[in-house]
């Protein structure tokens, strides 16, 4: 089960207090300036099945900010989907595609890659996942570190933020070592940023305010998704995830944006992202 007081508990150590800016805007005026990402991948079999109806869908909602999935070494994203056919579909909805997870890659392939991320003008390229054959041992994740660190100063030059999102089973000890610290401790700063989903994290066992805390300035963006006691997903404000003081936290963080992401196949999407929508568009503490 979850401890919501060890989160509030670590999370006022560092508590930089709210995260409004300027404090002479309304609650209102401050709502109005929200723009909500959404990871794409939420709604795989809809956006498969029918790209610009699904897209509409979550325009209509209220997103502002898409982050994509599988682009590709061929330089497509879900193997069909020219970057700037992408680009121009979202903008047409008025909304910005933001963001992008990469399928795994070649190093070889990295200028092909970037191509397709500039002529879709993402801000951030994000490697989604370790492959298999880096997770065996303490010593390969380091040297999955050194290819984030290649490929993030490939990225770097092109003006790309470039970045790696964790699952749970980075958190699961290996040689008595938490190979997810692992990779925030053998990764460049300037190269590679990490892009925490708060669920898995949590699911795995781990903390987001004690991270934060310990690895200041390295988490440009979350995955926002909630879990409710037996660690099942949830919609956004509706599980045991301390959202508020994880947000309190934004500055240490290095927080810049944020993805809601609920992909559970099983049951109809829209209403949970709107669901998610409503409760972070309401609250005080995400902008």
């Amino acid at each position: 089960m979850i401890n919501r007081r060890r989160f509030i508990e670590t999370g006022s150590l560092a508590s930089l207090g709210s995260i409004i800016s300027n404090v002479s805007f309304t609650r209102a005026q401050s709502k109005l300036k929200k723009e909500l990402g959404v990871q794409i991948h939420s709604v795989r079999p809809q956006l498969i099945d029918d790209f610009e109806g699904t897209l509409s869908k979550i325009s209509r909602i209220g997103y502002k900010n898409i982050e994509a999935y599988g682009l590709n070494s061929d330089g497509f994203f879900i193997e069909k989907i020219p970057p700037k056919y992408y680009r121009d579909t979202v903008r047409n909805l008025g909304m910005n595609l933001l963001s992008s997870h990469i399928n795994y890659f070649n190093f070889k392939d990295v200028n092909r890659i970037i191509d397709s991320a500039l002529e879709a003008e993402i801000k951030y390229g994000i490697i989604p996942i370790t492959p298999e054959k880096y997770r065996q041992s303490i010593s390969s994740y380091r040297d999955f570190a050194e290819y984030l660190n290649k490929v993030g100063e490939k990225f770097n030059e092109s003006g790309i933020i470039f970045g790696f999102h964790n699952h749970d089973f980075q958190f699961n000890r290996l040689e008595n070592k938490i190979p997810y610290e692992i990779l925030l401790q053998h990764t460049l700063p300037n190269f590679v940023t990490f892009q925490m989903d708060l669920y898995w994290a949590t699911k795995g066992g781990a903390d987001p305010i004690y991270l934060i805390n310990k690895y200041p300035g390295r988490f440009k963006s979350f995955h926002v998704k909630d879990s409710d006691e037996s660690y099942n997903r949830a919609s956004v404000g509706s599980g045991v995830i301390d959202f508020e003081s994880i947000f309190n936290l934004k500055q240490v963080a290095g927080l810049m944006d944020y993805f809601v992401e609920d992909f559970r196949p099983d049951q109809e999407p829209f209403e949970k992202l709107e669901k998610s929508f409503n409760y972070l568009y309401n609250s005080d503490f995400a902008s």
